[in-house]
């Protein structure tokens, strides 16, 4: 092979070299990007799986537990040392149980709801720019959370795993759909904990 047919073959090897390589940045790049779209879009995405015709009689598989969904009566500051450990409570009594911070202690009446979670995510908002937890919920849940928060209107609620209050929001109007986001000037570190909290009870 003289210098010439070298050099033309040398040449093509790097140009197919660059093709590969720009191929395998578009695969790595695509699925990051996707993931972004879904954590933004995720209520449309939500939306249009509703409107869609299931293909299987075979009923959904849950991995997260139901979430307990308590009326709020009273709630005090505390001291960490002083709040009551965590433990079994039957849903039809009033209890008292502490925030995930033990920070407050909160008195909440029996459960008025259980919802079954199906996905949690702990995400910077890029509205807001803060840390908020975005729950997703199946379509029974979401309507009987409609129902029941037309009754809490101008009341406080807690959601509670575990015998720990990690979400206590105000009810100003009834809530629609199936996506919640729980904000309040949360840390990153709150954030996760608070997503964690909300998908299993350890």
């Amino acid at each position: 092979m003289d210098q010439r047919t070298r050099a033309a073959a040398d040449r093509r090897r790097k140009f197919t070299i660059a093709i590969v390589a720009a191929v395998v940045g578009v695969a790595i790049v695509v699925p990051i990007a996707g993931s972004l779209l879904v954590q933004m879009f995720s209520s449309d995405a939500a939306s249009e799986q509703s409107n869609q015709t299931p293909t299987s009689t075979a009923p959904p598989v849950y991995t997260i537990k139901p979430l307990s969904v308590r009326p709020v009566i009273a709630v005090e500051g505390v001291l960490p040392e002083t709040c009551p450990p965590p433990g079994p409570s039957d849903p039809a009594v009033e209890v008292r149980v502490c925030d995930f911070t033990r920070t407050a202690l909160y008195t909440l009446g029996p459960q008025g709801v259980a919802l079954q979670l199906v996905r949690v995510d702990s995400l910077l908002s890029p509205i807001t720019n803060g840390y908020i937890v975005q729950v997703a919920m199946n379509s029974e849940s979401a309507s009987a959370f409609a129902d029941y928060t037309r009754t809490q209107v101008g009341k406080q609620i807690a959601f509670v795993r575990a015998s720990t209050v990690v979400s206590a929001p105000q009810i100003s109007e009834a809530v629609v759909g199936d996506l919640l986001q729980l904000s309040g000037n949360l840390t990153e570190q709150q954030s996760d904990e608070m997503a964690r909290l909300l998908q299993d009870e350890t």
